[in-house]
């Protein structure tokens, strides 16, 4: 314990323009290239779809900004990747400290939620009434989404996942408008 306060009182602390002289050495190309960094840290934490993006991002760069204080060096061409880099092991970090929270018997057996105030075996005529308005493709398409196979679907008809996501968002909202339609009408008869 002696030694780590004998360390830290014998590094210096770097002052914000020596922290700021790692991204660049004037000034204001430095903080534009902090704040770009910045927004690609935000940017690969929201892919990520984390929580909590923006405290990520601090904690990212706080990580960065101490190893810089207690002497470590950046040997990357570009300081980003460096700080990339400890992103990746923040979130590595973050996937590993979820909590693992067990469910009561209750919620694993509990009655199934009623669907647009439907009963299960009306729920399963709206159902049927749904697909069957769909084309043979589309319920295909649909199937091997729920099966976590679209991409596979899309290879075989010769397109890219990203035509593939963009068919099946389109599906989706269109069921999703046959729903909001039920709901409206629905809501008109009470």
């Amino acid at each position: 314990m002696a030694l780590m306060q004998e360390k830290k009182a014998k590094t210096p602390l770097l002052s914000r323009q020596q922290l700021l002289a790692v991204f660049d050495e004037d000034e204001e190309q430095a903080e534009a290239k902090y704040a770009e960094l910045y927004h690609k840290l935000l940017r690969f934490f929201e892919w990520r779809k984390a929580t909590d993006p923006s405290d990520l991002v601090q904690e990212t760069i706080t990580r960065g900004l101490q190893n810089l204080q207690v002497g470590k060096e950046i040997t990357t061409i570009d300081p980003a990747h460096y700080f990339m880099g400890i992103a990746r092991n923040v979130e590595k970090e973050r996937w590993k400290r979820r909590p693992v929270e067990p469910l009561d018997e209750q919620e694993l057996f509990g009655a199934r939620a009623a669907f647009l105030g439907l009963n299960l075996p009306e729920q399963k005529i709206y159902l049927k009434e749904c697909l069957s308005q769909l084309s043979r493709e589309e319920f295909e398409l649909l199937l091997a989404y729920i099966e976590g196979a679209a991409n596979e679907w899309g290879l075989a008809r010769g397109l890219q996942p990203g035509a593939v996501r963009l068919r099946v968002h389109r599906l989706r909202k269109r069921i999703e408008h046959w729903v909001d339609a039920r709901t409206s009408r629905a809501a008109k008869k009470k």
